[in-house]
């Protein structure tokens, strides 16, 4: 099995999957190689299944993870085109790099959240912030104020829209209970299927 090994001052060892598959082994200093691969020798058939599943994912991305091609939205587009985003047309960056398209993507993310969120001054929302966060799409926290993930713009746009409804819902219960699910359903009746679909894009949470 190949993995990556990092030692540090933790107490246990775990084991994570990345986005693209890569198993990631954090151990101990103080423990063994052979203990770590008895570890993972018993774990094998769970880390083999799930590394498989993630690069089966992540292969799908394959031209946006080396910058040939330009996810907005769930569409590829080359470097340089043309497209229509909200009734406007946008210019994709002619040179795609992370730089760059991080400024392009929370500019985007920006103008959909605040258009968006404009109906929604009466629910109790502070003010809406764009992030880098990895590995999430989005948070609300007790003072109204609600951040979102600049990778948004790269999954397609009924799924933006759920996690924008999802966070505008922890304006009045923040929590996960059946009030919450509630209100989600109330606003998106079919946020099961969407919630669902929007874990198959795992793999661009944490890309750039």
């Amino acid at each position: 099995m190949t993995y990556r090994l990092q030692r540090d001052n933790r107490k246990r060892l775990s084991v994570l999957i990345d986005e693209r598959g890569e198993v990631i082994v954090r151990a101990p200093m103080s423990l063994s190689q052979t203990e770590i691969e008895a570890f993972l020798r018993s774990k094998q058939a769970w880390i083999e299944q799930k590394s498989a599943r993630r690069k089966r994912e992540a292969a799908r991305f394959s031209r946006v993870f080396s910058f040939e091609t330009c996810l907005l939205f769930g569409q590829g587009f080359p470097p340089g085109a043309r497209a229509q985003v909200f009734g406007r047309e946008i210019l994709i960056p002619s040179r795609l790099t992370a730089s760059g398209l991080k400024r392009f993507y929370r500019d985007l993310v920006e103008k959909a959240a605040e258009e968006f969120y404009r109906s929604l001054s009466n629910r109790g929302l502070s003010g809406v912030k764009v992030r880098s966060f990895r590995k999430k799409w989005g948070s609300c926290d007790s003072r109204g104020q609600i951040c979102l993930s600049f990778r948004l713009a790269m999954i397609p746009w009924p799924l933006v829209e759920y996690v924008l409804i999802h966070e505008a819902c922890h304006l009045k219960e923040l929590n996960h209970s059946p009030r919450f699910w509630a209100e989600v359903e109330a606003l998106c009746p079919d946020y099961r299927r969407r919630r669902t679909e929007l874990k198959s894009f795992s793999c661009l949470s944490s890309f750039l």
